[in-house]
């Protein structure tokens, strides 16, 4: 018998990959109407693929790993602080 979690994991990668599928084909016919079907497939299928890759529980296990709060809180530092930079350089003057 199949479990949940797998099922959900199933439905959530197929349907986020046809949603990307669509939005990349009509992205692609609007910039590059050359490109043809066949490049929009396979994009779609690499995507889906890592999707279904990233999303397993043993992924984060075995590449990602734990982290601890001192490494949380550099990345919400350097987060923050590059957030701070961009808004304080760009100019928004349209």
């Amino acid at each position: 018998m199949i479990n949940k979690q797998f099922l959900y994991r199933f439905w959530l990668c197929l349907i986020s990959t046809a949603l990307m599928a669509v939005a990349w084909f009509q992205f692609q016919t609007f910039l590059f109407p050359r490109l043809s079907l066949s490049f929009t497939l396979l994009f779609s299928i690499g995507f889906g693929t890592l999707f279904w890759i990233t999303t397993q529980p043993s992924f984060f296990r075995k590449y990602v790993g734990e982290s601890t709060p001192e490494t949380l809180g550099a990345i919400r530092i350097i987060t923050c602080s590059v957030a701070l930079i961009m808004v304080l350089v760009v100019d928004l003057e349209l």
